[in-house]
């Protein structure tokens, strides 16, 4: 007996005899100019009812989570690196005292931002890679033409198979739970229904991952102020140590150097911070925005490529809907009242009509009044 495969490249079907030894055997059917693809099986069977009715769940999480642990750490590593090989050499610049010479304040000013700068790289990193689905056939039609309550499980594993983890993708994520909730519900309206609320779950998922970057957005520039504030403290702490400790005014014309460096934490802790917010700002609006995007484009796909395929459902057989609304009976029963209503009315009006119209004929032949006794 043969074994069907799905090519991952050309989308073709293969016939693979079962005796065959190959574990992951080539596609016959690709161009020879380019690589020949992966072929996937296609499983026959169908499972059963405890495994079709499984939950997908995100146990690792939406496809736009980063976790805050190993990338504060990372980021962490890299603000060491950093200054080590970058600022160390120019501490003697404008650049190095702006950095490494204003106080503690500069030091989590740059850790914050280094901090943003990886989750956005991964952020990007990930969706670069669901990406990577548009330019695939998500649901070839040479697999199947219309998608059954019969046969979604074939499209189910074959995206499983395709993909790995299919919670990681919204594409394929939004795909597979919506044929898991077309099997369950055997409704394509419920199923469009789901489209709709998962696209908000998905959209409120990609804001909640924000919320971190929106933090170190707000809290740069509170450190900036911070160091104002440190900075005006010891100028004025100087200042009032040199009025006290002073002779002459050559001494205080010496003693005004603690009161300009205080001067200089305050004013360039603020400008750390605030070019340092505009450095995190920026690319999380447009990463934000990529990201809804492409959610838009999921939203759009689903409802073009995969609604206008579903079939075997939407009518009105209470067995095809086991789910159908309980007052529908009760609306046909009011429907048919009202018909028999109208009926009993439309004749008892045509009963006065002719009783009415009777006198006014008998009289009356050929259109004249007849005399009476001719």
């Amino acid at each position: 007996m043969n074994r069907k495969y799905l090519c991952n490249t050309c989308g073709a079907v293969v016939d693979v005899p079962a005796s065959s030894s190959l574990r992951t055997p080539s596609c016959p059917t690709c161009p020879p100019s380019a690589a020949p693809g992966n072929l996937v099986e296609i499983v026959s069977e169908q499972p059963s009812e405890a495994q079709s009715t499984t939950p997908i769940g995100r146990d690792q999480g939406t496809p736009t989570d980063v976790r805050l642990i190993p990338t504060g750490l990372l980021a962490l590593a890299l603000t060491a690196v950093g200054y080590y090989t970058i600022v160390q050499p120019i501490e003697s610049s404008y650049v190095g005292q702006l950095l490494s010479n204003r106080g503690w304040v500069p030091y989590p000013i740059i850790y914050l931002t280094m901090w943003s700068m990886v989750i956005l790289i991964v952020k990007y990193l990930r969706l670069r890679r669901q990406m990577t689905a548009i330019h695939v056939d998500i649901l070839p039609e040479k697999l199947i033409d219309t998608i059954t309550i019969e046969n979604a499980y074939v499209i189910q594993r074959y995206l499983k198979s395709v993909h790995g983890n299919t919670a990681q993708n919204f594409l394929v994520n939004r795909i597979v739970r919506s044929l898991q909730h077309f099997r369950r519900r055997r409704d394509s309206r419920e199923v469009a229904e789901f489209l709709r609320t998962q696209s908000d779950a998905d959209l409120n998922a990609v804001e909640a991952s924000y919320t971190m970057l929106k933090v170190f957005i707000w809290a740069v520039p509170i450190l900036g102020f911070i160091g104002t504030v440190v900075g005006i403290g010891q100028a004025v702490d100087g200042f009032s140590q040199s009025i006290q400790s002073a002779q002459d005014f050559e001494v205080l014309k010496a003693s005004l150097g603690s009161v300009t460096s205080g001067l200089a934490v305050a004013f360039d802790t603020t400008l750390l911070a605030l070019v340092m917010s505009l450095v995190i700002m920026f690319p999380t609006s447009s990463m934000q925005k990529a990201e809804e995007d492409f959610l838009t484009f999921v939203e759009d796909y689903c409802n073009d490529c995969l609604l206008g395929r579903l079939a075997g459902a939407g009518t009105n057989d209470a067995t095809v809907h086991p789910r159908a609304p309980a007052h529908a009976d009760k609306l046909a029963l009011e429907i048919r009242h009202l018909a028999d209503q109208i009926t009993k009315l439309a004749a008892a009006q045509d009963t006065r009509n002719n009783t009415s119209a009777g006198p006014h004929t008998d009289g009356f032949k050929g259109g004249k009044q007849q005399e009476p006794g001719v």
